[in-house]
This record gives structure tokens, C-alpha cells and sequence, in this order.
């Protein structure tokens, strides 16, 4: 079975998983004034503190789930399902845009609610998918990550 892993923007991975092929990222968005920026593809971090520090109204917003159906799409060509984990779903409704997204686009995926944000969720990230790589069953990993 192949595997596709979903997070999104706000993790911090550990390096043993950056160039991962099977990870795939969905940005939040970064909000200058009344523009939004798909985070870590059309603006990065050092430019977000420069805003700020001139002054500038930011703020971040969640994907939206038409994000996430265009991603489960494009995933349903390659692989057979989606594990994904996301910021806690008390600093984001990241992770009911994913679950939504998965339902639109007909995607089998296993989420997760990190209840965490985006040093432990990349921690988290990595162990789930050690525990799905080396075999454990997708029931077992479920179990462990709740």
C-alpha cells in the first residue's frame, strides 16, 4: 500500500525528513494588510519579520479546503491513502479543512489532530511515520498517535 504523508506549513521537520518523497506540505497563509501569501512558496519567514517589524498588519490563516481537495486529487493518482497530521485545532481549523478536503475529493485518510504546535507536531510527524514505514499496522499508529 502506498502512503502519502500530509502536513501542513507550521511544522518544523526534523532534517531525516526533508527531502522525504512521500511527505507533502499544504501552506497556510500569511496575510499582509488584505494579501494573502501561500506560506514557505510565495513569502518565507525572514520576509514576514521584516513586515513586522516595519510595522505591518500580519496575520496567518488556515488552508482553505478547496486546498486541500485539489491536493487529495492529485494524491488519489499515485497512492492508495493519506496519512496526515496537523497544527492542534485549538490555534487552527487546519485540521478540519483537511478532513473536509479528504471527504470532497473521496480520499482515504487516517488524521491526526496534533494538539500541539509546530516543534512537537514535527516530533510527532516523524515518529508516525517510522511506526508506518517499519510495519506496525495503521490501526496500531492510530492508537499510539490518539
Amino acid at each position: 500500500m502506498k502512503i502519502a504523508y500530509i502536513t501542513d506549513s507550521t511544522i518544523v521537520l526534523p532534517d531525516a525528513l526533508v527531502q522525504h518523497p512521500d511527505i507533502h506540505i499544504v501552506p497556510l497563509y500569511v496575510v499582509k494588510g488584505d494579501q494573502p501569501y501561500k506560506d514557505g512558496i510565495e513569502v518565507d519567514a525572514k520576509t514576514v519579520y521584516e513586515w513586522i517589524d516595519a510595522g505591518e498588519r500580519v496575520s496567518t490563516s488556515q488552508p482553505a479546503i478547496g486546498d486541500f481537495v485539489t491536493l487529495y486529487e492529485k494524491l488519489k493518482e499515485e497512492y492508495d491513502m493519506g496519512i496526515a497530521i496537523h497544527l492542534s485545532s485549538d490555534l487552527s481549523g487546519t485540521y478540519s479543512a483537511s478532513v473536509q478536503g479528504a471527504e470532497i475529493a473521496e480520499f482515504k485518510l487516517l488524521a491526526f489532530d496534533s494538539r500541539a504546535g509546530i516543534y512537537t507536531m514535527g516530533l510527532m510527524f516523524a515518529e508516525l511515520i517510522e511506526r508506518v514505514e517499519r510495519g506496525d499496522a495503521l490501526e496500531d499508529v492510530g492508537a499510539y498517535m490518539k
